[in-house]
C-alpha cells in the first residue's frame, strides 16, 4: 500500500473552534431534524374516477380497486397510463421492499410514468420508508420520497402526495384511509399511515448534544470520497477529533492541488491513500480487506457523490442511474460489507434536495433520501448511523463560486451559507444526535405575514384577467409576468426582450411557471424553458385560457411531448450549484418557510 508520510510542516488552516463564543451566531441557530407529528385525518369526499391505479405484486392497487369500483382502471405496470384520469395511484415501490436494486428499477419505472402524465394528480406510495412511532425506516423505500419531493417542485401541478404505508398493518383499515386522502381535499402532501392512524412530517429545532466525539488515536478512519473539497475537510475534523490513521479514497489520484492538502494532513496523522468505485461491492470489500489488514476500523464518512442535473421529462434513465449510482449503490455496498462492525462513527454527508426537493434534481434528491433512510435503517439495527443533510458551505465547494445574482437571491430568501467553522462546530453538536435526520442550515427569514390562500392574499391570475376588458388583459398580464421575473432576477425586466437574454436560466424560469400555476394557468413546460420575452407568455396565458375546455382554475396542463427538443440546455453553472446549496437553491431555498410542515 502506499502511505503518505509527514514531510512538510502543516500550514495553518484550521476550520473549527471549540466554543461558541467565537462563532458568528450560536450553533443552535442552524441545527434541525425532522419529526413526525399526529394530524387527524378529514372524512373524505366522493372520489371522482376515472382513477388510474398502476398494479403491484402486493395487491395494494386491486384492493383499491375493489373499494373504488367503477371509478377505478387496474393498469399493469408495463402498459401506458389511459387519457383522462384524473388521480394516478402508484405502488409499485412497495415490491421492491427492502432491495436497493428493485427499488432504482422501480423509480425508473415511475420516471416513465410522470413523463407519461400531463394532467391528473399522482399518489406515490412507499412502505415503512419512513419512521414513525418506532416503527419503519427502509432505505431502499426512501428512494421514491427523494423522487417524489423534486417533483412536486418541477412539476407542481401534479400535486404528488407521498404516502408511507406501515409494515404488518390492517389491509382493510390501510384501504379506508387510502380512500379519505385520495377523495379528501387534504393539504398535506407527506403522510405515513400507521396502525390506522396518519402522521405527517415537520421540521424542528434540535438542541446540541452535550456529549463530544473523542476519537480513538490507534484506530483507521476510512474516507469515502476524501480527496474531494468536503472530504479533504472531513478528514481534518477527524484528525482534530483524535484520529491519527486515515485512509482516503476516491476514484483518481490525487493531482497537485490536492496533494498540498493532504500535506497538511500528514503533520497530524498518517494518511493512505486508495483509489477504488465506492458503488463495486469488490472495489469496497477489496479496500476493507487492505484496511483492516492494517489495524482496526474506528468509523467511516461516506462523501461520496455526483451530479448531473436535468429535468425528469428530459433526463435518460442512464443520467438518473449515474447519479444515483454512488450514494445508493456506493452506501450499500458500503453498508453490506461493514455487516454488523461496531463503529464509533458512520457518517453519511446528504443534502437538503432529498428533504426539501429541487427542481431538476430528482435523481439527487433520490440518492440523498436514500442516505437519509440508511442512517435511520442502521440506528433501528443497533448500529451507528448519522445522515446529515447540509446546506451549503461558503469558501467550499460550489457555493464559494456562485454569481453575485445566485448569491444575491440565496441571501433574500434568508439562506446564508455556513462558515466552515461554524459547519464543523454544528457537526460536533449532532454526531451523537437522533437517528432522524440531521439539517444543518443557517437560516434568517422571517415568516409571512399572510398565509397562502388566506385573507388578504393576492387573487389568481385568471380572477385578475376575468376582471378586466378584453383589450386590458394581454397590458396586464404582461406587467404580471415582468413583475415576476424581475423579482426572481433580482432586476428591471424589459418586456418586450427575451428572459433568457436577461440572466434567467432553467431553474428561474421553472420558478416562474410554478408562480403561474399557483395563478391558476399552467403553460407548456418547454416553451417556459426556453424563457421568452414576458409579452409572449401573456399572450400563452391568454391563449391557454381561450383554449381551456372548462373553468380556467380547472384548466388541464399541456402534454410533455410537446416540447421542443432544440431547447437550451440547463445553464451549466446553476446546473451544478443545487449540490453545493443542499440542494434547496431557487425553488427549494424560496419556498423554505412553506416546508417549516413539510408538504
Amino acid at each position: 500500500r502506499r502511505v503518505i508520510a509527514p514531510t512538510t510542516p502543516m500550514q495553518p488552516q484550521r476550520h473549527w473552534v471549540e466554543a461558541d463564543g467565537a462563532l458568528p451566531i450560536p450553533v443552535s441557530s442552524v441545527l434541525h431534524q425532522l419529526v413526525w407529528e399526529p394530524r387527524a385525518l378529514g372524512p373524505g369526499g366522493p372520489i371522482q374516477g376515472p382513477v388510474a391505479l398502476i398494479e403491484d405484486a402486493g395487491g395494494v392497487a386491486r384492493r383499491l380497486a375493489a373499494a373504488l369500483g367503477d371509478d377505478a382502471v387496474i393498469v399493469p405496470s408495463d402498459r401506458a397510463l389511459p387519457p383522462g384520469a384524473r388521480a394516478v395511484v402508484d405502488p409499485t415501490a412497495l415490491d421492491a421492499g427492502g432491495d436497493a436494486v428493485a427499488a432504482q428499477r422501480a423509480l425508473i419505472a415511475t420516471v416513465g410514468r410522470i413523463r407519461e402524465l400531463s394532467s391528473g394528480r399522482l399518489w406515490l406510495l412507499t412502505r415503512s420508508a419512513q419512521r414513525v412511532a418506532g416503527r419503519g425506516g427502509c432505505a431502499a423505500q426512501s428512494l421514491i420520497w427523494g423522487l417524489g419531493r423534486a417533483l412536486a417542485r418541477e412539476r407542481p401541478e401534479l400535486r404528488p402526495p407521498l404516502v408511507d404505508l406501515g409494515e404488518g398493518d390492517d389491509p382493510a383499515s390501510e384501504i379506508e384511509l387510502l380512500l379519505r386522502l385520495i377523495g379528501g381535499d387534504d393539504p398535506e402532501q407527506q403522510s405515513a399511515l400507521r396502525a390506522g392512524a396518519r402522521s405527517v412530517p415537520e421540521l424542528r429545532p434540535l438542541a446540541p448534544s452535550p456529549e463530544r466525539l473523542e476519537l480513538d488515536g490507534e484506530r483507521i478512519y476510512w474516507v469515502i470520497g476524501g480527496l474531494g473539497e468536503l472530504g479533504l475537510v472531513l478528514a481534518g475534523w477527524l484528525v482534530h477529533r483524535g484520529a491519527r490513521r486515515l485512509v482516503l479514497t476516491g476514484r483518481s489520484a490525487p493531482h497537485g492541488g490536492i496533494q498540498a492538502r493532504l500535506e497538511q494532513l500528514e503533520a497530524r496523522a498518517s494518511v493512505t491513500v486508495r483509489c477504488g468505485d465506492v458503488a463495486s461491492p469488490d472495489d469496497v470489500q477489496r479496500i476493507l480487506a487492505e484496511l483492516e489488514a492494517m489495524g482496526e476500523l474506528g468509523g467511516v464518512i461516506h462523501a461520496a457523490g455526483i451530479l448531473e442535473d436535468g429535468l425528469l421529462s428530459t433526463s435518460s434513465d442512464a443520467a438518473i442511474t449515474r447519479v444515483l449510482r454512488p450514494k445508493v449503490a456506493g452506501a450499500a455496498a458500503l453498508d453490506a460489507a461493514l455487516g454488523d462492525r461496531r463503529l464509533e462513527l458512520f457518517l453519511l454527508c446528504s443534502s437538503a434536495a432529498g428533504l426539501l426537493g429541487s427542481a431538476g434534481q430528482a435523481a439527487y434528491a433520490a440518492a440523498n433520501a436514500f442516505l437519509d433512510g440508511l442512517a435511520t435503517e442502521r440506528r433501528a439495527r443497533g448500529l451507528s448511523g448519522t445522515s446529515v443533510v447540509w446546506g451549503p458551505w461558503a469558501e467550499l465547494g460550489m457555493a464559494a463560486r456562485l454569481g453575485d445574482v445566485h448569491t444575491e437571491r440565496l441571501a433574500h430568501a434568508g439562506i446564508l451559507p455556513l462558515a466552515p467553522e461554524l459547519a464543523l462546530a454544528a457537526l460536533d453538536a449532532v454526531i451523537r444526535g437522533p437517528a432522524a435526520p440531521v439539517v444543518l442550515h443557517r437560516i434568517e427569514v422571517e415568516p409571512p405575514a399572510t398565509p397562502v390562500g388566506s385573507a388578504g392574499a393576492e387573487p389568481p391570475l385568471v380572477e385578475l384577467i376575468s376582471s378586466l376588458p378584453l383589450e386590458q388583459r394581454h397590458a396586464a398580464v404582461t406587467r404580471f409576468v415582468t413583475e415576476r421575473a424581475a423579482a426572481t432576477l433580482r432586476r428591471s425586466i424589459d418586456p418586450d426582450q427575451p428572459l433568457w437574454d436577461q440572466g434567467m436560466d432553467s431553474l428561474m424560469a421553472i420558478e416562474l411557471r410554478n408562480e403561474l400555476s399557483r395563478g391558476g394557468v399552467v403553460l407548456p413546460l418547454g416553451r417556459m424553458l426556453a424563457a421568452p420575452e414576458p409579452s409572449e407568455i401573456a399572450t400563452m396565458v391568454l391563449g391557454a385560457l381561450t383554449a381551456a375546455p372548462r373553468p380556467p382554475l380547472a384548466a388541464a396542463p399541456a402534454a410533455l411531448d410537446e416540447i421542443d427538443p432544440e431547447l437550451p440546455p440547463l445553464d451549466p453553472v446553476v446546473s451544478h450549484v443545487g449540490a453545493a446549496l443542499g440542494g434547496a437553491l431557487i425553488t427549494g431555498c424560496l419556498c423554505w418557510i412553506a416546508w417549516l410542515v413539510l408538504g
